[in-house]
């Protein structure tokens, strides 16, 4: 279930949503007659607002474990001109992802960046 308020509408649309009780956006769907023309009564003025939210609702793309491994071979790396370093991270530090380095207090986390 999608929650109405973060729904990508204009706050103005999103509050009369909200006032008139719809916490779902699956709500906004309902079989329900008088459900459906107070929705039809808000949203008339935006046609596109309902392309919106039935974008909104469909599910998301799904990747296989495959698909993601391809897709990470295949990222950019940033070299860190340390041959040691380039090895150990698969050819640099990779472009658009997070690389977290711990380790116990003194292990020299911090100098490893500067």
């Amino acid at each position: 279930m999608f929650p109405v308020c973060c729904l990508k509408l204009p706050g103005g649309v999103r509050k009369k949503l909200q006032d008139a009780g719809f916490m779902f956006a699956e709500d906004l769907f309902s079989t329900n007659n008088e459900l459906q023309k107070e929705v039809e009564k808000i949203l008339k003025s935006n046609s596109d607002l309902k392309t919106v939210l039935k974008e909104c609702l469909e599910p998301p793309h799904k990747l296989s474990a495959g698909d993601i491994l391809k897709k990470e071979e295949n990222c950019q790396r940033i070299l860190t001109f340390s041959y040691r370093l380039d090895r150990l991270l698969g050819g640099g530090l990779p472009v658009g992802c997070v690389t977290e380095v711990c380790g116990p207090p003194g292990s020299g986390k911090t100098q490893f960046w500067w």
